[in-house]
């Protein structure tokens, strides 16, 4: 995936194999992650060359890039015949450094017309640049500085409820579109949009223990709430180091990021956890 925009001239990012291709001094901090992966695991930052210095050996084999900074953002999009079609762009907010674990998505991005197409492109000339002319795609895209940066891409529909989100708000269902790429004359479905404005919200558990969540009923009757669950391993749940690892998410809509916020917040508080007592 990095090797081909750059081939193709498209901005991309110092990259390279760690124990293969050293880094220089101006291209820290860095991401390393693995090259096959998925959900953040692995993800590891490496904020200078004498960090990367001490871990080379144990990261060895992994791909290093420079850190982008900047909001992020994902454009979900399906390819056919006729180019790529954008069905929306997410917005995505992260525990930040070291892990990176997303900790929600909002759908429509609010974002300046100039910056919507900055992203919508970025993302279309990596579909390009990779030869992509079929089927769904989940692009992440960050913005620097007013410069909209492929951070990676995807060959299907987003994880974390993001499809539904994109249905929610557009009416429009990627895996049904992506089937409809394959298999041209079955007819896509008629869906109208249901809200505004959808957000999935993770529930911010970390480090605890749970003996029980209770609540749970009383938030999926509350307005605009559409999914409201919790997985638990064990009950215990560890400091996030990927995705997997998160205990539980909201789905909720709206017609107004205003409403969507006040919705979030009393959907998360109706939703109420008693915690075991681990002291030796």
């Amino acid at each position: 995936m990095r090797r081909a925009p750059a081939n193709a001239r498209v901005d991309t990012l110092p990259f390279g194999i760690i124990g293969r291709d050293d880094p220089a001094p101006g291209d820290f901090p860095l991401i390393a992650k693995p090259v096959e992966g998925a959900g953040s695991k692995g993800i590891q930052f490496l904020p200078d060359l004498a960090g990367y210095r001490e871990r080379v050996t144990d990261l060895t084999g992994l791909l290093w890039e420079r850190y982008v900074t900047g909001p992020e953002f994902s454009v979900e999009a399906v390819s056919d015949a006729d180019g790529h079609h954008v069905l929306g762009i997410t917005a995505k907010t992260t525990t930040g450094r070291p892990h990176l674990v997303e900790t929600g998505h909002q759908t429509p991005a609010v974002l300046s017309p100039a910056d919507a197409e900055a992203i919508r492109d970025c993302a279309v000339r990596c579909l390009d640049a990779l030869g992509i002319s079929l089927g769904p795609s989940h692009t992440e895209v960050k913005l620097e500085n007013g410069r909209a940066v492929v951070i990676e891409t995807h060959t299907r529909a987003g994880g974390d409820r993001i499809p539904l989100l994109t249905r929610l708000v557009s009416g429009l269902d990627q895996y049904e579109l992506a089937i409809r790429s394959a298999l041209p004359w079955v007819r896509p479905s008629a869906h109208s949009p249901r809200y505004s404005h959808a957000a999935v919200h993770y529930f911010p558990w970390q480090d605890v223990t749970v003996e029980e969540v209770t609540g749970l009923d009383e938030c999926r009757a509350l307005d605009g709430v559409v999914e409201a669950e919790v997985e638990l391993s064990g009950g215990h749940v560890p400091t996030w180091r990927y995705s997997h690892e998160r205990p539980g998410h909201l789905v909720v809509g709206a017609d107004s990021p205003d409403e969507l916020r006040r919705r979030i917040t009393a959907a998360d508080a109706a939703v109420h956890v008693n915690l075991r007592d681990t002291t030796p």
